[in-house]
């Protein structure tokens, strides 16, 4: 009797292939699940895309002022529709005043200034800008005017 008890102990204790194959098959099922959710592109948010385009226009029109050693202004346009920055060089030495604009995605709303900032020839700014970008969330960009310096922050 004691050699049955042992015998069915290590039967009850024991695991099966097929338990061993559906823990395999469950883990396998997890982890495609969880890297097909990791691989989706989350939900573009119009603020941050548009605080990141701003940011990087102002960091190029700040370049483009020391390049060409001729003032550029930066204007927040509230009247047009779609609402867009108009971006615009002073005629200097190497040609004719340029003028370029970037529109706000429909989806997001700008408050702030609509005081004209101006980058000088070594890339100063010539006063304190602040916008509030809001889409899904929000994205306040500021600018400081010494040495420019562009920061993009998540409002909360």
């Amino acid at each position: 009797m004691n050699r049955i008890t042992r015998r069915q102990s290590r039967i009850n204790c024991g695991i099966s292939t097929i338990e061993t194959l559906v823990v395999i098959m469950m883990l396998t099922v997890a982890t495609s699940f969880a890297i097909f959710r990791a691989s989706l592109k989350p939900n573009k948010d119009p603020a941050r895309e548009c605080a990141q385009c701003f940011v990087s226009a102002i960091r190029d029109a700040r370049e483009l002022s020391i390049k060409k050693q001729t003032p550029v202004t930066v204007v927040l346009d509230k009247k047009a529709k779609p609402v867009r920055w108009v971006f615009t060089t002073a005629a200097g030495s190497h040609g004719l005043v340029s003028k370029w604009e970037l529109p706000v995605d429909n989806a997001a709303t700008v408050d702030g200034t609509v005081i004209p900032i101006r980058f000088d020839d070594s890339g100063n700014a010539s006063y304190l800008g602040e916008w509030k970008i809001r889409g899904n969330s929000g994205y306040q960009v500021t600018l400081e005017p010494i040495g420019a310096k562009v920061t993009l922050k998540a409002l909360n």
